[in-house]
């Protein structure tokens, strides 16, 4: 019985540590978009004065916010491609029981 145990705590666990790990995914490039978001408004940078490139701070917020879309935009397809790929084995499942 305390094996029974031990196993599944092990398996619950393992699926709360792989579900945290689904929503940290999201969740900090999400968080870091938002907060950079925040700060490059706190410095005016989103006024079309600020993209000829004379204030390096409005700079670094334009590059920082193009690294963090590219991230998103390949955590957001890997996500699709998951999900694809699970409902592909699914139909697979299905048809090959009947």
């Amino acid at each position: 019985m305390k094996k029974i145990k031990m196993i599944y705590n092990k398996a619950t666990k393992d699926k709360l540590i792989t579900i945290g790990l689904s929503f940290g995914t999201i969740l900090i490039p999400v968080s870091i978009n938002v907060i950079t978001h925040l700060i490059c408004d706190y410095f005016y940078c989103n006024e079309w004065y600020s993209l000829f490139g004379h204030n390096l701070i409005c700079n670094s917020c334009i590059d920082t916010k193009k690294i963090l879309k590219d991230h998103q935009l390949a955590i957001y397809c890997s996500l699709g491609t998951y999900c694809i790929s699970n409902i592909d084995s699914i139909i697979k499942k299905q048809l090959k029981n009947e």
